[in-house]
């Protein structure tokens, strides 16, 4: 077992979660980490050199990260497939009610283009919205995933496997009451949105060949 020799070696470390909606900010899992009951979850010897932790947030990709840039398609396309496209039609032709006259194109400022109303709402929301439907994780499954390789890296110090299994178990614990309290700040329809996981591949599949420009 290794002994660390400062009081400021243990916890002082990042606690990153992926941020999945607002609610996150109205847990206050500062607090949590500092609650008595939290922390005399610690062993006496690990607690005499903790730290309180510290908390982040890693945010999902926005909108326009997600579904405007073309750099996953520009790094796995051939050199072929871009002669293909390059001498090929363009998918105009699948939305004529859209083409303009003079240019022979697609033009338009509706979203009405988007078949799927899962689409329609969700650019509608702009190039910078954040959904927490992106990484398809609860709150709770947010923070677990942070609090994991967080107390990996802190028993790996300690050469002890599952000495903080208590102390993990007592924050989720408390992350659960503040989620389903009214402690927690209500998600708005301003920031909350559910698409179909089936728009969301329809979307995919017209990615390759259709470029959507955002104007607002």
């Amino acid at each position: 077992m290794f002994f660390p020799s400062s009081a400021s070696f243990l916890g002082r470390d990042l606690i990153i979660s992926v941020f999945v909606s607002p609610p996150m900010d109205g847990l206050n899992l500062s607090s949590i980490l500092n609650l008595p009951s939290v922390l005399d979850c610690l062993p006496p010897f690990v607690r005499k050199f903790w730290s309180l932790p510290l908390v982040a947030w890693k945010y999902v990709k926005t909108s326009g990260q997600e579904f405007f840039s073309y750099r996953e398609l520009g790094r796995s396309v051939r050199a072929s497939q871009v002669n293909k496209i390059i001498h090929s039609s363009c998918a105009c032709f699948h939305f004529p009610s859209f083409i303009d006259s003079h240019h022979g194109h697609v033009i338009s400022a509706t979203l009405n283009i988007l078949s799927r109303p899962g689409l329609i709402e969700l650019f509608s929301r702009g190039t910078k919205f954040r959904s927490g439907f992106l990484s398809m994780l609860s709150i709770e499954e947010a923070i677990d995933k942070g609090l994991k390789k967080f107390v990996n890296k802190q028993e790996a110090l300690l050469g002890v496997q599952g000495i903080l299994n208590e102390w993990k178990a007592k924050v989720l614990l408390f992350v659960q009451k503040r989620t389903c309290a009214s402690f927690v700040f209500p998600t708005s329809s301003d920031s909350s949105l559910s698409v179909p996981s089936g728009d969301l591949d329809h979307l995919k599949i017209l990615q390759p060949s259709l470029g959507i420009t955002y104007i607002g």
